[in-house]
Order: C-alpha cells, then sequence, then structure tokens
C-alpha cells in the first residue's frame, strides 16, 4: 500500500528549534566500536534467534519471528523443547521479560487491515508462560513496554502510560504531571514516556521526552522526561536536558542505569546518560570513520552483562550502515 504523505514541504520548516542541552559531568565509560560475537548456544538452538534470556546455565529460552510467527524454544539442559505462543502470525515483537522461566511475558503488536485503504491497527498482545501453558491477557494497548520485578510485581507502558501487575490485574499507576513549555500553547505533545526499566522493587525507570510533532517525522524535543520509583511513589526529576530525544534505558549491571539518546541537530550525535549511586554523567559514542551522523536504535544488556548499543551511521555518498557499540562486562 503506498502512503501519500499530504503534508506541505513548506510546513517542515516551521516551528521552534530546542537547542542541545546536556549539563552533565563527562563518564568515564569507555565505549568501543566493534561487533559482538554471536551467544553462544547449546547445539540445536534455532538459527539467529532475536532474543535470548538466560535464567541459569541449563535454562535457557530463545525466541525468533519468522513469517510464521514467534517461536520459542527452553533448553532444560538436555535438549531444546519448542513450544508456539498464541499469538498472530504477523506479530511484531515489543518487548520479553520474565523473573524465571515459568514467569516469562512477550508483547508486541499486529496490523490488522480493514478495507482497502483502511488501517485500522495496530493491535497490542500481551501473553504470559506460567510453566505449564501460554496465557493471553487481554490489554487495551497498542504498544507495550515492560520490566519485571517479581510473579506479582511486573510494571509496563501501555501506550505510553505505566500500569502495574500485581499478580491478578493490570492498573493504572499515580504519576506526577509533567509541566508544559509555554511554547506548546495547547498542542497535544503526544506520548511522554517511551521506556521501562527495573533495577528492583523500589528502582524503576521511566523515560522518554515532551515532544512537538511539527510535521511527517520531524519533530522537537522540548525537555527529558525521567520518572522514578522509589518503592513508595513515582517522583519526576529534571536533570536539565533540552534537545534531546530519551528513547531507551536498561540496568548497567551495576545497579545504575544507562539511557540511550540522540540529537537530532547536525550532526546527530549519539549520548549516552548514566546514572548510578546518585550520581548522572553523560557520554558521547565515538564516530565511525567518514560517517557524518550515527542514531542509536536499540541499546540491551546482553545475556554475559555487556552492555550493546546498535546505531545507524550516515555518509554523504555511502548507504546507512548498523555500527555496534559496546562496554565491557
Amino acid at each position: 500500500m503506498l502512503l501519500v504523505d499530504s503534508c506541505p514541504s513548506e510546513a517542515c520548516d516551521s516551528g521552534e528549534t530546542v537547542p542541545l542541552s546536556v549539563p552533565l559531568p563527562v563518564d568515564s565509560a569507555r565505549w568501543t566500536i566493534s561487533h559482538h560475537r554471536p551467544i553462544e548456544l547449546p547445539k540445536g538452538a534455532p538459527d539467529s534467534p532475536d532474543i535470548v534470556k538466560r535464567f541459569a546455565r541449563d535454562d535457557i529460552w530463545v525466541f525468533s519471528v519468522s513469517d510464521g510467527g514467534l517461536k520459542a524454544a527452553r533448553w532444560d539442559g538436555k535438549r531444546w523443547l519448542k513450544t508456539t505462543p498464541p499469538l498472530p502470525e504477523d506479530l511484531q515483537i515489543e518487548d520479553v521479560t520474565g523473573t524465571d522461566s515459568d514467569d516469562i511475558w512477550i508483547s508486541g503488536w499486529s496490523m490488522r487491515l480493514g478495507v482497502p485503504g483502511d488501517q485500522t491497527g495496530p493491535e497490542g498482545m500481551l501473553v504470559h508462560w506460567n510453566g505449564d501453558r501460554w496465557e493471553r491477557i487481554p490489554v487495551a494497548a497498542n504498544v507495550i513496554n515492560l520490566a519485571a520485578v517479581a510473579r506479582n510485581d511486573v510494571w509496563a507502558l501501555f501506550d505510553g502510560e505505566i500500569m502495574h501487575w500485581n499478580g491478578r490485574t493490570w492498573a493504572p499507576a499515580s504519576t506526577p504531571k509533567v509541566p508544559m513549555p509555554d511554547s506548546l500553547d495547547g498542542e497535544d505533545p503526544g506520548s511522554l514516556l517511551r521506556d521501562i526499566t527495573a533495577l528492583s522493587a523500589d528502582d524503576v525507570w521511566a523515560v522518554g521526552a515532551v515532544t512537538t510533532y511539527l510535521c511527517c517525522d520531524q519533530r522537537v524535543y522540548h525537555r527529558e522526561v525521567v520518572m522514578h520509583w522509589d518503592g513508595h511513589a513515582w517522583n519526576l526529576l529534571d536533570i536539565g536536558l533540552r534537545g534531546l530525544d530519551l528513547g531507551q534505558a536498561i540496568p548497567d549491571g551495576h545497579g545504575g542505569v544507562w539511557i540511550a539518546t540522540w540529537h537530532d541537530g547536525e550532526p546527530w550525535a549519539p549520548i549516552m546518560i548514566h546514572y548510578r549511586g546518585g550520581r548522572w554523567s553523560k557520554s558521547t559514542l565515538p564516530r565511525p570513520n567518514n560517517s557524518q551522523k550515527v542514531q542509536t536504535t536499540e541499546i540491551k544488556l546482553t545475556d554475559t552483562g555487556k552492555v550493546l548499543v546498535t546505531g545507524i551511521a550516515y555518509t554523504d555518498t555511502d548507504f546507512p550502515t548498523t555500527v555496534e557499540f559496546s562496554l565491557p562486562s
């Protein structure tokens, strides 16, 4: 289906710009550009798994998305046991989390098409594995991000709204109001939160940005949105970041959190925000040779404890290429 952009080109050139501001000390982390080694799995594992969850040496789950939908397999120390979650074949996986091999959550979405030219999706999907079977959990959300602490303590973003699972039901969390800049003048900033990650029962982070959609894919990031759960309440933090899109957050593996972001000015600068032990800091990822711009696309903590960032590098003459940045475990 061909989608025609009806937005006039001159409209994309208008609107306020927000100067980049990252008033944080420089982090000592030494990021390197290198392709990570493929994850070593026991013989007979599915080819090129998309997600690997290693709960123990002899307890490994792998998930793969193919034309036949999402496939899951578990290594029990002796053999691979395959299972198929009850999800549509056109599923696009969003997130996988869990506290043990008998407590796994999968979120994703599928695109359902109505009459020709009428796009009615996407439709959010959420399923849970309890050790014996997959159960599909009805939810009213299109995009779902997950962060599990315990079987009865799971946090999630349902279309940017913080929700909590108490072991029986999902319920909205009470969150602080985010101040809107006067320049918005009543405009809808869209979804404020884009990712959520949990370090412990009293240490959960949700990140995003106050955004104005100007036109097409162009947008302005007015200020960061960082919320923290301390075990009693959600608190809004103002770190003083302006002009940045806080898109993803993960534990750093040492009691802190990494937040991947980038500046959409010239050049695109991939920036990593770090919090540990009450201290905020920043580091700029190295730019590959000959590249003019780099945009981060994914950040994850591998099952071996390595922080891995994937990005797209752009040059003036060549096609965009994928580049990876990593920190040792």
